[in-house]
This record gives structure tokens, sequence and C-alpha cells, in this order.
């Protein structure tokens, strides 16, 4: 008979404990032998409904799913065993599931399929993908059958239509027979034209399109990287994150985050006399219309060909620049699939193939309670460092304190830890076997670890309202000095931590009050890399007013919503002026956190002390030509100057047009060489670059 082997715990809240070893635990049993109904196994269905539902509410309509996709596949696939088994088990006031999951929501119109899409059916194992050609072999007659092997996106899945070559409507897969109209964000895709290319002849009058919007990695990492910046939680994988990014309301928000698209099948196509013969060359045809098609297409013919592809794909899955989570095998011959036919809620000519996720056993060390910029304290796991998907990894993000609370950490935990999207290391699971008898439960704090006040709950996370935390001041700090803020080289997060922590600086405008004796005081900050600094922050004065913008962190603007603080406002001046009722063009969540930011004494303050340490900076007019007699120099010092400190003679190359560097490079125009100038001066010499003393300087200033 049948057990089930708690051995791992994979939920994270909900209606009880899913373990890892217990998947498919009662229907393998099932399959391997003929087990009587018992009210264990009718418990078990409608344990698996519920579980299920829930996660498909997770999933689908939040994009915050709580296990990973195999694990969450594993369940549905168990429940479809089970309930294909035991037909009779009634709902138990757990009625079963959709076949189709629901993605949904109240703040899009809806839209109608005209042809429904449906869902792959999901295999997990070689045997399993024997079967599947099993049944292809017997319904064909036989094995002889040429099959294409394409990359499973973890996306999300869209459904363009096109009626005579032009673009009408974007829909997401909703039910399966109706979904959310997301038209005008699909529009903001790359890929995706208004207008069919090629001759119209072979346009169809209608066709669906279906495919998957999806981030690649580097846009995944882009946009965690300025997330994480900005003080907010980073996202847990890409499909979540283009899953939210689709159904957002705000059209620079998507813009910005760099939504990408792939077409691979199609629903409804009129006159249907014209459809492709192949999928090869509905690809062909696709991409002649301008639309992107699934790169690395693998073809071959029979079992064993059709398998060495999936292992292909397996071997090579960690090198692609998109997220995969496995591989379509579809039958290659539409005739065929015409044959095969439609199941309830998936075709009989195609099988989705997942790939087991990378994971990794080892023991947690402990629980990094981190601070950032906002007041956020989120949990970072650390353990024993371990080889996962192809790196060494010592640290897995926790998300927040409900997660830590739901898992269950205790010290010393033997605990599984998943590459998330193929890329974030996230602990997934408990060995709960080799915890230790007196282990204690790793505690989630009261206080803030880096000022001592008392921390808030919001939801399932903590946070530190003492806007004057160290932790806060050095997180703003280091956010304002990043490269998409003022963009002061080698002033990073090390760094900042040192000058909170020296008391030199209460505020990022403090930075700017900052001596050549107050940065070398700093622990490895040597004369060098003091002049460097002190060259970086002053040529960042001459940044922009949406790079200043940024670089305040106001809470909800990134890049997109500064542009438009900065055309409308024009200088920080005015920006400094600015009422809470004042209003930010038509974008509703600009207006909101404008709003909130002017409201806020602190916000405010901050602009005024930028005002106070002498930035002026503005919108450039268009065509404007820099002004200044230094306009388009690059001025780098070395050595002593007698008649100001380095920071105003920098400054005064701002003042008149000119640009600081911190070395010599190939932009350099002159080196001003002050008394016990050195090597600097040696290597403008060597390259040819202009040297001039204090006097020209002067001169050059026009003083």
């Amino acid at each position: 008979m049948w057990r089930v082997a708690l051995l791992l715990v994979l939920r994270v809240g909900g209606l009880g404990l899913v373990a890892w070893g217990a998947f498919g635990g009662i229907a393998s049993a099932v399959a391997a032998e003929a087990v009587p109904l018992t009210e264990a196994i009718a418990e078990r269905v409608r344990e698996l409904r519920r579980e299920v539902a829930y996660h498909d509410d997770l999933y689908f309509r939040k994009a915050a799913p709580e296990i990973s996709d195999y694990d969450y596949d594993r369940l549905k696939a168990e429940l479809r065993r089970l309930e294909a088994a035991y037909p009779e088990i009634g709902d138990g006031g757990a009625p079963a599931p959709a076949a189709v999951g629901d993605d949904r929501d109240d703040s899009w119109p809806k839209a109608r399929h005209r042809v429904p899409m449906g869902s792959l059916a999901k295999v997990f194992a070689a045997d399993e993908l024997a079967a599947f050609h099993a049944g292809v072999e017997r319904a064909l007659g036989t094995g002889d059958v040429a099959y294409l092997v394409e990359p499973k996106f973890d996306g999300v899945a869209i459904s363009v239509t096109y009626e005579a070559g032009r673009l009408v409507r974007a829909v997401t897969r909703g039910n399966g027979e109706e979904g959310d109209d997301v038209t005008p964000n699909i529009c903001l895709i790359p890929g995706v034209p208004q207008r069919l290319a090629g001759a119209p002849e072979t346009w169809p009058a209608v066709v669906e399109l279906r495919g998957e919007v999806y981030l690649t990695k580097a846009a995944f990492e882009r946009v965690n990287a300025a997330e994480t910046a900005g003080g907010g939680e980073a996202f847990a994988n890409p499909r979540n994150l283009a899953a939210g990014t689709l159904k957002q309301h705000e059209a620079a928000v998507v813009a910005e985050r760099g939504l990408s698209v792939v077409f691979f099948g199609w629903g409804a196509w009129e006159p249907p006399g014209n459809t492709p013969a192949t999928l090869n060359g509905f690809r062909v045809q696709v991409a002649a219309w301008g639309l992107p098609v699934a790169p690395h297409v693998r073809a071959g013919r029979g079992f064993a060909a059709m398998h060495a592809a999936v292992g292909w794909w397996e071997a090579e899955r960690e090198k692609l620049p998109y997220p995969t989570d496995g591989v379509v095998v579809k039958v290659a011959d539409v005739a065929a699939q015409r044959i095969l036919g439609e199941g309830a809620s998936s075709p009989r000519w195609a099988v989705a193939y997942k790939f087991a996720p990378a994971r990794a056993t080892t023991r947690l060390t402990g629980i990094d309670w981190q601070v950032g910029r906002t007041g956020a304290v989120t949990p970072v796991a650390e353990f024993v460092s371990v080889a996962l998907a192809g790196s060494e990894v010592a640290r897995a993000s926790l998300h927040n304190a409900g997660r830590v609370e739901a898992l269950g950490l205790h010290e010393g935990d033997a605990i599984v830890v998943e590459k998330a999207g193929e890329i974030i290391p996230v602990v997934v699971g408990i060995d709960l076997l080799r915890r230790q008898p007196h282990a204690v439960r790793c505690a989630v704090p009261a206080e803030c670890p880096s000022c001592g006040a008392r921390l808030t709950r919001e939801g399932a996370g903590l946070r530190c309202e003492d806007a004057g935390c160290p932790a806060q001041l050095a997180g703003r700090l280091a956010h304002f000095a990043s490269r998409a803020g003022m963009d002061i080289d080698g002033l990073g997060p090390a760094l900042a931590r040192r000058l909170v922590e020296s008391g030199r600086v209460r505020s990022p405008a403090d930075v700017y009050g900052l001596t050549f004796a107050d940065w070398t005081a700093l622990p490895g900050v040597g004369t060098r890399t003091g002049e460097q600094l002190m060259a970086a922050v002053a040529a960042s004065r001459a940044r922009g007013l949406e790079q200043v913008i940024v670089a305040l962190g106001v809470p909800g603007v990134g890049p997109a919503g500064a542009r438009a603080l900065a055309g409308r406002y024009g200088s920080l001046a005015a920006l400094a002026e600015a009422s809470a009722a004042d209003q930010a063009g038509e974008d509703a969540t600009l207006r909101r956190a404008q709003a909130a930011w002017l409201a806020d004494p602190a916000g405010r303050a901050g602009v005024h002390a930028l005002l106070a340490a002498g930035l002026r900076s503005r919108v450039a007019v268009e065509g404007e030509e820099a002004g200044g007699p230094m306009a388009g120099a690059v001025v780098v010092f070395t050595g002593a100057l007698e008649g100001w400190t380095r920071a105003e003679a920098e400054a005064a190359v701002v003042a008149a047009g000119g640009e600081v560097g911190g070395d010599v490079t190939a932009r350099t125009t002159v080196v001003v060489a002050g008394a016990r100038a050195g090597a600097t001066r040696e290597k403008a010499e060597a390259r040819g670059v202009p040297v001039i003393d204090e006097a020209e300087f002067r001169r050059r200033l026009g003083r």
C-alpha cells in the first residue's frame, strides 16, 4: 500500500501543509495498483481541490505564488489522476478547480476568444513523455511522427487578434473562454506591430495569434536592481513581474520594464482553409508578418529524436537569455493534429514537459534582517555555501516576515534552496526529519536591527518608522549616489555606511559639504580615492533635474515619473515651491505619489537641503547650447590648489559649463596641476593632454 512521506514543507500559508515527497504519493499508488476508495483518499482529493484553488488564485489573479511552478503543477497532476481514478468522489464542500486557471481581474474590460484558449497537459518524466507518444502513435497508426520541440517560455499567455492585417485586440487567457482586454499594453511591446508586414494577400481576414509575454533575464535583473535600489522588495521571478506588468495601468511603467513576446500558435484563422500545413510553415509565415517566434526550435521524427531534443533543451536551459520552465512537444503536421483533436482543456497533439527545478539542500546558519532606505525590513537566509544551477550561493531571499513565520524556520534547519526563474535563490522547503530535537525557532524581530526602534507590521512585512535610522540614511545616500541618480562614482553602499557611521552625513545633501580631509579620514579612503570622490561629487552638480528627482527617491516615482515631474516644474527651485495640490500630468499613480511626497515635511526638506548645498538643476531647453567659458571642457585636477578648496574649484568648472573628471581618460581636455602634482600630471603629459597651472585656470574662468 501507499504511504505519504512528510519530508519537506513547501506551503507558505493557506489551508494546511503540502510536503515534498507527498506529491503523487497517493496518486502513484493508485496508478500502480487498484486501491479501493477510502475516506483517506477522498479527503486527499478534497484537500487537493482546496490547495489547487488557493494556488490558482495566487498564480493567476495575484501573480504572487507561494510555491514553485513545478510543485504547483505536480499538485494539479496528482489531483487529475485521483479524480480520473475515483470519479465518484463528491466535492465535500471543496468543488473541483477549473481545468484552466483564471487570470481575469475587475480592473480591465473583458473580451471573448473566438476559439477557446486552453492550457497544455503537463508531464514530468521520460515515462510520461513516452506515454504521450504512445497515445499519438495509436491514434495516427504510426510511430513515425514529426515533432517540434520548442522552449516553454515562463511568462503570461496572450491572444492577439489581427483583422485584415490590423491589430484590433489583445486578450489574456482568462478562464479560457474570456480574458482581460490588455490591448493598450500589448501595443507597448516591441515585436507587436499595429499592422502586419508582408503582402496583404497573405493576411487572413481574422487570425488569433497565441503567444507568451515574458521578461528576459537581463530585463528582470535590471528592473529588480532599480526596485531594490529604490528601497523596494525584489520581484520573486520573471513570470510574476511579467504578469504584473502586463496588467499595469500606467503606460510608462509598462514601457520602462521592457516586456517581450513570442508567438507559437493560433486560435481562429478565417477563412479556415488557409491555415498552414505544418508548424514550421506557421513559423515562417508569422516571421514574415514581422512577429517574433520562438528561437532554437528543434525538430525530429519518432520518439527517440523527440526525446533527444527534450534532453538537449534540459542541458542548455541555463544558458538561455529568457526564462523557461520546460519545453513544449508538438505534433508538427496540422492534419495529424486535427486527427488527434482537442481534449476538455488541452490539445491531444501537444504536451508540456516540465523541468525539475535546480534544488540543493544545505544548513541554515542564520537570518539577516536588512533595513532598506524606505524602512522596509526584509529577511535574507544565510546558509552553508552550496552549488546551485551553475553558481555557488550562500544567501537566499525569504521575502518578508510572514514567509519566515509560515515556514517555521529553526536554527540549523536543513533547508531546500531553489533558483526561482533560474535566477534568484529562494528557500522553498525544510527537511523536517533532519531537524535537531532542541532546535530553537528563528524569531521575527520586534525592534529595528539598526536603530532599535519598535517595528510596525504591514501585512506580511515589517517596517521601521524612524526616518533617522542609520540603515535607512545609508540606503538613501547610496541610492542618491547611484548611477540612476546623481552618479557619484565610488560612493557605493559600503562607503555610504561609513559616512553615516562617522556622523559626517545626516542627509544626502551633506555630501556636497564634505572636504578632502573628511573623505580621507574614512577607513579605506586614501589620497587618490579622496581626489576621485571629490571630483565625482563636483561632477554630479551638473546632473539634470530628472536625475535629481530619481536620486531623491520619491516613493512610487521611477525614471518615467521623474521625467514627467521634471518636465512639469523645469527646475529644482520650482519643485521646492510646488504644493501637494499640483498635478503632474494624467498619471493618477504619479499624482498620488507626488502629493504624498510634497505633503511630507521630510520630502520637502530634502529638496531645500539640495538647494542650500548649491544645486540648481533644471531641464535643458531643446536646442539650448551649453554656455559658460568652460563649455565642453572636461577638467581633471591634481595636486593642491592655493586659492580655493578642491570642491570650490570643481564647482567653478561646473558653473562655467564644464565637466569634472576623476582621472585622465580619452575625454579629458585639460589637467589643472597644483603643488605636489604627481602621477596624474605625468599621465596627462604622456597622453598629450594640456596641463595648466592655477593662474591659467583662473584666466580661463574669466576671473
